[in-house]
């Protein structure tokens, strides 16, 4: 059994913020940010912006049909940045969206690798031809110190969603958790302070990155019985393009496999991915039969690869 991705959107905050405006206030520059990490802009919210708005815009913008909604079963959003603790935001788009009541609605926290962990959950929980919402969603702005240039520079903010059916295609996954609490931290809510700066020690995620994800493509790619000659498109999370490069350099594929937008988004954390998939669909890039792989990597340390027919 296995999943179809139906429908892709995103919404990504008005506000863009390009290296330049970091220039004003730290001690860095267009070209070192550019050079290590692929970022040139990225989109911020504004202060009346939260993650549970942009996850909503993000799914009126699927064009939801009477029908659609009436086979959803499932929400499945993750997200670590979510501006309430409870209710859950899956529970809050039940009403607006005009789902049913009888609906499975659940936040989940995995990081960067929580959209691709949604799609396992949503092709582990419906049955034949149901159908789930699996969303990426973040504010990571507000969770920022911007006084440290090795996480104000690479975060963004910016929600990905997909309308997915259950059908009879194969799926194949490689998931994976490595405890590890200090390389990418955030404090926890306490009574009256708000939710903590994001800390990130980026060489240790970059050394976790380059030597997990070759290994997790390798271990996927033979449940499926092909050679990664035989993808067509592999969509990493958007953390780093140096990563992505040395992801595709240790398999022996084309970067050009590789589909990248961390240049003008940054990184979105969950939203990544579906947004990723978004610019493609939206781009006319992936083509229905193509095998396409994506992998999630980040927090935990965690990592999430999916590969499927499109």
């Amino acid at each position: 059994m296995g999943i179809r991705i139906r429908k892709t959107a995103k919404y990504l905050p008005k506000r863009i913020v390009p290296n330049s405006e970091f220039e004003t206030f730290l001690d860095t520059s267009d070209q070192w940010i550019s050079e290590r990490t692929g970022i040139k802009k990225r989109h911020f919210s504004s202060k009346e912006e939260d993650t549970s708005q942009i996850a909503l815009m993000a799914c009126e913008a699927l064009g939801l049909t009477e029908e659609e909604k009436e086979k959803i079963d499932a929400i499945f959003v993750a997200t670590f940045t979510p501006d309430i603790v409870a209710p859950s935001i899956a529970a809050s788009l039940q009403a607006p969206l005009g789902l049913q009541e009888e609906l499975f609605a659940i936040d989940f926290n995995m990081g960067c690798s929580g959209y691709v962990a949604g799609l396992h959950l949503a092709e582990a929980f419906l049955k034949n031809k149901r159908m789930a919402l699996v969303l990426g969603a973040e504010v990571i702005s507000k969770v920022l110190d911007m006084h440290d240039r090795t996480t104000a520079v690479i975060f963004a903010d910016g929600a990905g969603v997909t309308l997915v059916e259950k059908n009879e295609d194969a799926i194949y996954f490689d998931e994976g958790t490595r405890s590890n609490l200090k390389d990418i931290y955030v404090p926890g809510i306490q009574v009256d302070v708000p939710l903590g700066a994001l800390s990130m020690q980026g060489k240790n995620v970059f050394r976790f990155a380059s030597r997990t994800l070759p290994d997790s493509m390798e271990r996927t790619l033979a449940k499926a019985g092909i050679r990664g000659e035989d993808v067509s498109h592999i969509v990493c999370h958007q953390a780093n393009s140096r990563i992505i490069e040395h992801v595709a350099k240790k398999a022996g594929l084309p970067i050009s496999r590789f589909f990248m937008n961390i240049d003008r988004m940054g990184n979105t954390s969950s939203a990544s991915l579906p947004i990723a998939l978004d610019d493609m669909v939206k781009n006319n890039q992936i083509k229905p039969g193509q095998w396409v792989m994506l992998m999630g990597f980040g927090a935990g340390f965690s990592w999430v690869t999916a590969l499927f027919k499109w």
